[in-house]
């Protein structure tokens, strides 16, 4: 798809109106959510049971997804309410024939993290509302989110090169046409969006931002220590 088609599409997009979203038990205020329901990107993970699951651990990195309710205003009795359960989101993301999309600060997806600790503090410190699974490596395409941002600006000076002023873009028009990172990542041939945060103490975690919930190996019960 060129530049100019996914400009298209994601004004046309850009335009829905989120409660049809919301209807389907989807996240309506994500842009890339509404991008992967009309490019249909709803193939399954892998679901395994616990001994499949540690079996094949041996040669993957665990790692931790927490979840909690999710609010949404109702303006029909004017307050906040529960729009999908911790067991909902877990179903969702498992089986359902649909991909839920969250928001995020890099980008939104189906973010999971390294770090077991931040996924239960996450899911307010409930262990049984995180999920443990792996990535399939000969599945995954993954990008740095600091190179993602750099790509970003050689995108802008590789379009515009020979180009006249007036047909040439600049950053505000590529932000304008992808509107997340997610979906820029996903239009340069990427399915993973990896950030590494330092804290203050000099410890690294990393966040995974998964785009396409197909290269997600699960393991079967909703939450499992690994030792």
């Amino acid at each position: 798809m060129s530049y100019e088609d996914l400009n298209k599409l994601e004004s046309k997009l850009f335009s829905q109106q989120s409660s049809k979203l919301y209807e389907e038990g989807l996240n309506g205020s994500s842009n890339y959510q509404k991008l992967v329901r009309e490019l249909n990107m709803n193939d399954k993970p892998t679901v395994l049971n616990k001994e499949e699951f540690n079996k094949q651990l041996k040669d993957n990195t665990p790692i931790y997804r927490g979840v909690k309710d999710i609010e949404g205003f109702n303006p029909d009795t004017g307050k906040y309410e529960t729009t999908l359960t911790e067991k909902q989101i877990k179903d969702n993301l498992n089986y359902s024939d649909k991909t839920y999309i969250g928001n995020g600060n890099f980008g939104d997806g189906i973010y999971f993290t390294n770090d077991k600790g931040t996924a239960v503090k996450y899911a307010n410190n409930k262990a049984n509302n995180v999920t443990t699974a792996f990535i399939d490596k000969s599945k995954l395409k993954a990008v740095e989110y600091n190179k993602l941002e750099k790509m970003k600006e050689q995108f802008v000076d590789n379009y515009n090169k020979g180009k006249p002023f007036y047909e040439q873009i600049t950053m505000g028009h590529v932000q304008s046409t992808f509107r997340d990172d997610s979906s820029f990542a996903l239009y340069k041939g990427y399915n993973c969006i990896k950030v590494n945060i330092t804290d203050k103490q000099g410890n690294t975690q990393t966040y995974y931002n998964v785009l396409d919930r197909s290269i997600l190996c699960i393991q079967e019960d909703w939450f499992i220590w690994i030792n």
